[in-house]
């Protein structure tokens, strides 16, 4: 078995969607049981790539199986503005020498 960046996680989570599928008919249950299924898919990807077993972009749709444009956008403009903030500390920190 390949992987182990991340700790194998990935089987933890199918698990879990395995044992709610079989032991729920509540669709609320069984549809978030399927959602874990693509985010142990996703785990799964990410951490062989992040292994060096395999190289990117082989995980990008599975986790795009996951989340959503917004969610994506919504991370880099977090990062952006993080980046502003760091950046306007260092220019005034600067100015103040």
């Amino acid at each position: 078995m390949s992987g182990g960046s991340l700790d194998y996680v990935y089987v933890r989570v199918d698990d879990a969607a395995q044992s709610i599928m079989q032991q729920s008919k509540n669709p609320l249950h069984v549809a978030f049981a399927k959602h874990l299924i693509k985010v142990a898919k996703a785990l799964h990807d990410l951490e062989l790539v992040l292994s060096g077993d395999c190289s990117e972009p082989s995980e990008v749709a599975a986790i795009r199986a996951v989340i959503s444009p917004v969610e994506e956008l919504d991370s880099a403009r977090e990062e952006a503005e993080a980046a502003v903030k760091n950046l306007e500390q260092v220019i005034k920190n600067s100015l103040q020498v």
